[in-house]
């Protein structure tokens, strides 16, 4: 998902779990988040990693499917899969597992930086929630 970032001992360093309606309390679609959210070390064995610092990739899985509708967004190129949306350099969508995965360069600042990240994508999410409600609370029929 985000290129070569992963390790053999990659394993060996569990992810972290943090409750989302505790770090998304105040966000308009802390609905929309399933109960946890996943926060996972990268690069941390990498060289350079100590004048760099590892990476941390934050993942919120979406408690519904939003889907990718368009030409530009259906088509497979060599560097995406079909159902992946990368609409920043530092925010992955997967369609198809409904997971909405954050790149934050910097330990110190990942969940200040995943907030306010959550903040522009939360704004979509409301907006394709209530897109997909429409037709069933006001009986309109797609075409």
């Amino acid at each position: 998902m985000f290129g070569p970032l992963q390790s053999t001992l990659s394993h060996a360093i569990p992810a972290l779990l943090i409750q989302s309606s505790d770090v998304l309390r105040d966000s308009a679609a802390c609905d929309a988040a399933m109960p946890n959210i996943r926060v996972v070390p990268l690069a941390w064995w990498a060289p350079g990693a100590k004048v760099k610092g590892p990476k941390v990739v934050t993942c919120v899985k979406l408690r519904h499917v939003q889907q990718l509708v368009g030409r530009r967004i259906a088509t497979t190129t060599k560097t995406s899969s079909q159902g992946v949306l990368r609409p920043s350099k530092r925010i992955v969508y997967d369609a198809h597992e409904a997971l909405v995965c954050f790149l934050s360069d910097e330990v110190d600042r990942c969940m200040e930086e995943f907030k306010e990240e959550w903040e522009s994508v939360s704004k979509i999410v409301v907006i394709a929630r209530e897109g997909t409600l429409a037709p069933l609370l006001y009986s309109w029929r797609l075409s």
